[in-house]
């Protein structure tokens, strides 16, 4: 019975783990940079 129940939370970690790693707003701010008027290059100097 806690055997089965283990076995999804540890398949239910592993896809939080690999959705919260995904970076959904990325593009997005990269987007609202530009419209700021920042080119590419000066975005990836902030972003790293």
């Amino acid at each position: 019975m806690y055997d089965s129940r283990i076995k999804s939370n540890i398949a239910k970690f592993y896809l939080t783990a690999l959705f919260a790693s995904m970076q959904f707003s990325t593009p997005i701010a990269i987007l609202f940079m530009q419209d700021i008027g920042l080119s590419l290059t000066q975005i990836m100097l902030l972003v790293h």
